[in-house]
């Protein structure tokens, strides 16, 4: 049974790896951004400790915006992967 190359097989893998590094990397970016944001939003003065409520909050939203990236682009890969392959054994199953 073979249903693809290997040629064919290494090609797909490799394109696939190529877009979840791409995914990865902007999930990662998102993520050290909203987490360098919100660890630094706490400044201390004569006056003592204050928070910057807003670059607090800004930092948080974009953290979650880097999980839920990685999160979607993961899910949304997988699902790509399943359906070329049903694709394909379709198309040599007539």
């Amino acid at each position: 049974m073979v249903a693809v190359s290997v040629t064919d097989g290494l090609a797909y893998g490799l394109r696939t790896v190529a877009v979840f590094g791409v995914l990865l990397v902007v999930a990662a970016v998102l993520t050290a951004v909203g987490v360098n944001m919100a660890t630094t939003a706490r400044t201390y003065g004569i006056y003592g400790a204050s928070t910057d409520w807003g670059r607090f909050l800004l930092g948080g939203a974009l953290s979650l915006a880097g999980g839920l990236t990685l999160y979607a682009g993961s899910m949304g890969l997988l699902y790509k992967v399943v359906a070329d392959g049903v694709r394909r054994g379709n198309s040599r199953a007539v």
